[in-house]
C-alpha cells in the first residue's frame, strides 16, 4: 500500500500550511477580534465543516484532505474550526442524511457559522448512560411533542439554544432498545 500523498494532496498540504502561516501568525493572535477574524476566514475556505457535502456548504473534502487539514491545523496550534462541535460533528451529519429540506436551510448555515452551541439531552438520574433504560417520554400532540422527563450531564446546556434529544416514544414495545426517537 502507498501513503504517499497525491500531488492535489500535497498541494492542499502546501495550501493549509500557507494560509495558517499567514492567519495564525503572532501579530495576527494578539489582534482584537482575532478568533471571529480566525472563523470567518475557515469559514471563507469550508474548512468548517469539512467533511459535510458542498452542497450544504462544507467543503466536500474527502478523508485524506481530512486528516492533512486537522495534522495541519494541530502542527499550528490553530484553534477549532467552528465552535459549535455537537452541531458539526453530530447534528449537522444527521440532518444532511435525515432531516427535511426545511431543516437543512433553516440549521445547517447557522452550525456552520457557529451561530449557536448544541447540546446532548441523553443521560438520566438513576440511569446515566443507560440509554435503553430512558424515562424521559415524548407524546405526539398535533405536530409537535410534548416531553415529560429529566437530563443530566448535559454539557454545555447553559451555552446551548438546541438541544438533540434521546426520549422514549413507544412505550408498548418488548425489547427496551426499541422506542427510542431522537428529536
Amino acid at each position: 500500500m502507498d501513503f504517499k500523498l497525491t500531488p492535489d494532496e500535497e498541494a492542499f498540504r502546501d495550501e493549509v500550511r500557507a494560509f495558517a502561516k499567514e492567519n495564525l501568525s503572532p501579530e495576527a493572535r494578539k489582534s482584537s477580534g482575532f478568533l471571529s477574524n480566525w472563523l470567518k476566514a475557515v469559514r471563507e475556505k469550508r474548512w468548517v465543516g469539512f467533511n459535510w457535502p458542498e452542497a450544504y456548504g462544507g467543503g466536500g473534502g474527502g478523508i485524506m484532505k481530512q486528516v492533512i487539514l486537522k495534522e495541519e491545523m494541530a502542527k499550528a496550534g490553530a484553534p477549532p474550526l467552528g465552535l459549535c462541535l455537537m452541531g458539526l460533528q453530530w447534528v449537522g451529519p444527521a440532518i444532511i442524511e435525515y432531516g427535511t429540506e426545511e431543516q437543512k436551510k433553516s440549521f445547517l448555515p447557522d452550525i456552520l457559522d457557529s451561530k449557536y452551541q448544541w447540546c446532548t439531552g441523553y443521560s438520566e438520574p438513576g440511569f446515566g448512560s443507560d440509554l435503553a433504560s430512558l424515562q424521559c417520554k415524548a407524546v405526539r400532540d398535533g405536530d409537535e411533542y410534548v416531553i415529560n422527563g429529566q437530563k443530566i450531564w448535559t454539557s454545555i446546556a447553559s451555552w446551548s439554544k438546541w438541544m438533540i434529544l434521546l426520549t422514549r416514544t413507544d412505550f408498548n414495545t418488548d425489547d427496551k432498545h426499541d422506542g427510542i426517537t431522537c428529536l
